[in-house]
Parts: C-alpha cells; structure tokens; sequence
C-alpha cells in the first residue's frame, strides 16, 4: 500500500499540474504590465558579512528603521523582490539569504535548523549594526524572527509573522518528502530536482500565473546543482519542530507589537496555528488574507507592504 505521508504531496502535484495545463503563466511582459518582476530592482545593493566564519549574503535598499526580511525553507532573499522597492521608501530594508540558502555559506555538516539560524541571523544583526528592527518572517523565517524576539528582545522593534512555523505547525509535506531517507533516489530525480521544486512552488502561491519559467529558475538556481540538490535535501531533514515548541511558553512574554498574517489557502501551515499563536503573544493581531498562499510575498506583496506601514506607521 501506498505509504500515507506521500498521498498529500502527490494529490497536489496532480492538482498543480492540471492548473498549470489551464493556466499558463504570465510573460516577463505581462508580469511588467502588473507590476511584477522576474529580477530584482537595479536599486537593490548586494552584501557579505563574516558571521562565525561563514559568508551570509543580504540584500539592502532604503535609508531609516530596519526592517529585516527573513525567507523561509526552501527559498531565498529573492523571494522580497517586490517588497523591499516599496518598503525602502520609509526604512532601512535588509534582506538575508539563510546559511546554506541562496548565496549564504554553510558547511554540509552545520545544522540548518530554525533554533540554529536564529543565530546565524542574530550576529548578522550585529555586524550590520540592526538595533530596533522590524522583523518580518514568512514560514520557517517567522519561526527565526520569533526565536530572536524571545532570545534577543533588545534587538526587536516589532513582528510581523506570515504564515509563520510555530508550535510543531512544521516541517511542510514537502520537506517531509525530501527528508526520508528511503526515499533517496526518487527524491535525487523528483523532489529535489527543478520540477518538483517548481510543483511545490506552484502549491504554495494562489495565483499560479505569477509563476513564469524565469521566476522559477530564479528560485531554483541555489539548488541547481548536486551539491545544491543535497543542500535542500539537508535544509528539509535539519527542521525539527522542537526548536519552536521549547519557546512556545515564551510567547507570553513578548511585549512588542505583533502581528500574525496567515493565507487562507495554505497548504503548508494550517491557519489554527496562526491564530493560536496571536492569542498566545500579548496584544497580537491576526490577519487572513483571503487569495493567497503560503509564499505571501508572490500573492500579495503590496499588502505586506500596507501592514508595515499601518501597523508600525499608523
């Protein structure tokens, strides 16, 4: 019989796939036309910092308050393209790559877990200079900005969490897939590979014309080899939902503004957990977003946008 783990994935392979048949995506030009872009704004300046020996790559634009953009498993700081132009009109945005993500050096053997680059992440603040930062996480990268707001509160101005990894809300089917281990050819020819990226992709984002091939590629590229195909498989083994469930009773003591942003059609972080998770930090706010995905960033990045503003703003 057909293990049960895989019966999820595999349903929503099918589904994506017949999407993609009705739908195609957009062109570069009809992404243009709505605003939407396959490469990153010529603005946008590119860095490297020294963190514990490792090179973490950001990206940066704009001049006032920090804000942090922290991607999520298994993308990278590409993935704020169309939130960083319109944030930096206000403030200071930072977008990191993860380690062992994007363009960040990680060695095979470093744990990738969510506890871990909340570390990572933390010293990068530091070498940067990022004090009274706005952090905004989506996915496994909220999970790294509520690691730092409870561990390193001093550091934190605010949250803003898209459907955030908290509680044991994680890890998604997908990276359940790419972690079991006797799954291991069939995930060096499928999963792992650019079309099962490309149907995970495809799951994650409501509005599936935004897709085109060279959005895709863009998001592939870190992995689009085998050293980078067996990165993404160990990023996916390296989360474990006991990095977020031995805070989950610190939530209580946050005291900065908080808000929770969950799509309504995510398949990958239930929206229960959002919910709970605003309950459970004083004064949090939560917000549903009705035609949207888990990658919030591709489906509604003016509305990411809107929230910073209004919500730190007025």
């Amino acid at each position: 019989m057909f293990p049960r783990l895989y019966l999820l994935p595999l349903l929503l392979l099918v589904s994506s796939l017949l999407q993609g048949c009705l739908n195609g995506p957009l062109t570069r030009e009809e992404l243009r036309e709505m605003h939407r872009y396959e490469s990153i704004d010529i603005e946008t300046s590119e860095g490297y910092s020294d963190v514990s020996g490792q090179q973490l790559f950001h990206l940066k634009q704009g001049e006032g308050q920090p804000v942090v953009l922290i991607h999520g498993f298994p993308t990278s700081s590409y993935t704020w393209r169309h939130v960083i132009p319109r944030l930096s009109k206000q403030y200071a945005v930072y977008a990191p790559d993860l380690p062992g993500y994007g363009k960040s050096d990680l060695g095979p053997q470093a744990d990738r877990g969510i506890a871990a680059q909340s570390y990572y992440i933390n010293e990068w603040m530091e070498s940067v200079g990022l004090t009274n930062a706005i952090l905004v996480g989506q996915g496994t990268g909220g999970g790294v900005a509520l690691q730092i707001a409870v561990r390193h509160p001093d550091k934190v101005a605010g949250l803003i969490l898209i459907n955030p990894a908290c509680y044991d809300s994680y890890p998604s089917s997908y990276a359940k897939l790419l972690a079991e281990p006797g799954w291991g050819p069939f995930v060096g020819a499928g999963a792992a590979r650019r079309r099962g990226f490309k149907s995970m992709l495809s799951q994650g984002v409501y509005h599936q014309k935004l897709l085109s091939e060279g959005v895709v590629d863009n998001y592939y590229a870190p992995w689009n080899s085998e050293t980078g195909r067996r990165n993404l498989i160990r990023a996916a083994t390296d989360l474990k939902a006991k990095d977020m469930m031995e805070i989950s009773d610190s939530f209580a003591t946050l005291r900065f503004p908080t808000l929770v942003v969950a799509g309504l059609f995510d398949p990958f972080q239930p929206i229960n957990y959002s919910k709970r998770l605003a309950a459970s930090i004083p004064g949090g706010q939560f917000i549903q977003i009705p035609k949207c995905g888990h990658f919030a960033s591709e489906d509604e990045p003016e509305k990411i946008v809107r929230y910073v503003h209004t919500f730190f703003l007025g």
